[in-house]
């Protein structure tokens, strides 16, 4: 501001000009005040005004002051009044007379207050007049000084250079900021991509490790119960049998949740009724819920048990199951329910209701916010009484999530349970979509005994365990059985004999079971042969990686004997109308 001139004033070699340059309260003031001596009054002669210019070149302009009033009434322009001084009749005249033409009668006037920014704006306002001229300075309407423009200038040019170095600065600072910042995202982000890379490394290496012997517990108890004819014998194969089961369970909570957590669950489609997924439950259900004494109902299902939709119909299973096997467990006399109903329905999708009721315990208010949560349970202590790892529900939740629907649940200590579910599903058209995967009239593996003895099938596979497992399996039904311990000896059998179908395994030494699909498929004739993968790793896409490989299909350790039954009878059948047709079957 052009406001309290500062003590620390810069003088010059003129005695009687005063520059000064100030800032006060951080901004910058500029003034050219003038001593008495040139403050002119019109009875100046201008001789004075002459004296004045001559003696001090930097002086542009003199300020007229009214004597009486003391308030600016002109301005000499130092230019123009050097010209009219060249005139000799000019020479001893009186201001107020004879000099008015060089008079400016409407000089800039600024109050000492304004800003100094102001200031540069009514100087630009003015134009060329005041930058040859200068402007005057004044408190209250009183002159108290000159000022000129290239000064205001000057200042203003110091003020954009320092803003624009500090605008410069801190754009400066603000990008090493954001790339510093960036890259410590990109340091996480690497950092979280290797640890999630870790993490599905150790669950896909974990679950092979822990399904590998699984598969030997559950195949050898089947393989047991077979040939026991003890019946304390056989009942304590059943319990062992149930009990295997029962941690192979818990395993797949585990991988679910991991798969979830990682983003890695992919849902399926394909089609399927309503009707088929609550005939499973029924049967699933009925032994436990006859053991406790309990009714089974299905209510209002005549609108959707026929209906064909397509969506993942073994995760609604899943959701279905675990809502349906909480009611029995945590219910000890009356009954459980099953209700669906359509929610919602477009022309070309449907959204469906499903609940579970029962008149088992009950949940407390206070328990129910938390029960979807992982790890969690209505009450920490059901957990020893009841069983149960907490992942569940959490999962059914993440299920229900991704099939476009939402989960939820009413209850009331000792009155019973009511959990809800919707899920959404893509609708198909009857006429086109009949029910691709019929289950045969028979079992499979009578189907196989009775049109299949004597196959010749090459099973691939380093684990001694389920070496003896899947021979004993496969011998069952007729079929003959040449064994390879790993990738190389499986390629080198394969070029000697030609199988009518080879069951791989993945993870082998010397040759995995990838590697040796797509060496065999280079042979002769094997181009269309079924090979079928035998893994325990689970994940969705272990199970691409083998058909893209070009394995026709996928068996996930442990496997159950009837579910092994039925891929080699789908299969062997595909492989008889391979000559006609390049179709692939359906299959889960």
């Amino acid at each position: 501001m052009i406001n309290n001139i500062c003590e620390s004033k810069k003088q010059e070699a003129s005695s009687k000009q005063l520059n000064v340059f100030s800032i006060r309260n951080g901004k910058p003031a500029v003034g050219n005040v003038l001593r008495e001596s040139h403050v002119l009054f019109p009875t100046v002669l201008t001789r004075t005004v002459l004296d004045t210019f001559l003696e001090d070149p930097e002086i542009v302009s003199l300020p007229v002051i009214d004597e009486y009033s003391q308030k600016p009434v002109g301005l000499i322009n130092r230019y123009h009044f050097m010209s009219l001084m060249a005139r000799p009749y000019y020479k001893e005249i009186y201001l107020n007379r004879q000099c008015l033409e060089f008079v400016s009668k409407e000089p800039l006037i600024v109050e000492v207050s304004t800003p100094l920014h102001e200031v540069s704006t009514l100087l630009a306002s003015a134009g060329g007049k005041v930058i040859n001229e200068g402007f005057i300075i004044t408190s209250g309407g009183r002159h108290i000084g000159m000022g000129y423009s290239q000064d205001v200038l000057r200042v203003m040019a110091e003020i954009h250079r320092v803003q624009a170095h500090a605008l410069a600065r801190q754009h400066h600072d603000l990008e090493v900021l954001v790339a510093e910042r960036t890259a410590e995202l990109e340091k996480s982000r690497a950092n979280a991509e290797r640890l999630s890379r870790v993490k599905s490394e150790f669950l896909a290496n974990m679950s092979h490790e822990l399904r590998t012997p699984m598969n030997g517990i559950i195949g050898m108890t089947a393989m047991a119960l077979k040939l026991a004819t003890d019946a304390i014998q056989h009942e304590q194969l059943e319990k062992v049998k149930h009990a295997s089961e029962h941690l192979l369970d818990i395993l797949n909570d585990i991988l679910d949740f991991s798969k979830i957590e990682a983003e890695r669950m992919i849902l399926e489609q394909r089609c399927f009724k309503c009707g088929e997924i609550l005939d499973n439950i029924h049967s699933l259900l009925t032994p436990k819920v006859t053991e406790k004494g309990l009714e089974l109902r299905f209510e209002d299902m005549a609108a959707v048990a026929d209906m064909p939709v397509k969506g993942d119909s073994m995760r609604l299973q899943q959701v279905l199951l675990n809502l349906a096997s909480n009611a029995v467990k945590f219910t000890e006399s009356g009954t459980i329910t099953l209700r669906v109903s359509i929610d919602e329905e477009t022309a070309t999708e449907v959204m469906l209701h499903f609940e579970v009721l029962d008149t088992g315990i009950g949940i407390a208010a206070e328990c129910q916010k938390r029960l979807f949560a992982a790890f969690e349970q209505a009450d920490n202590s059901m957990s020893r009484k009841y069983g149960g790892t907490g992942l569940g529900l959490a999962i059914c939740k993440r299920l229900v999530e991704m099939m476009g629907g939402y989960i939820g649940v009413d209850s009331k200590v000792g009155h019973g349970s009511r959990f809800w579910f919707t899920a959404r599903f893509s609708k198909v058209d009857q006429k086109i979509e009949e029910v691709k995967d019929q289950k045969p009239l028979k079992k499979a593996c009578e189907q196989l005994r009775a049109r299949y003895t004597g196959t010749h099938v090459l099973l691939v596979e380093d684990e001694p365990l389920n070496q003896e497992l899947v021979t004993f399996l496969l011998k069952e039904v007729g079929f003959r059985v040449d064994l390879a311990m790993d990738g190389e000896e499986a390629l080198e059998k394969a070029k000697q004999t030609q199988y009518a179908m080879i069951l791989m395994d993945m993870q082998m030494p010397k040759l995995n079971g990838i590697e040796a699909t797509r060496a065999i498929q280079m042979l002769p004739g094997w181009q269309h042969a079924p090979i079928l993968a035998m893994t325990a790793n689970a994940y969705a896409e272990d199970r691409q990686a083998c058909l893209n490989a070009g394995m026709n299909d996928h068996i996930a350790k442990p496997m159950r004997p009837e579910k092994l039954y039925e891929k080699l009878l789908m299969w062997l059948e595909f492989g008889k109308r391979q000559a006609d047709t390049d179709a692939q079957p359906y299959f889960e």
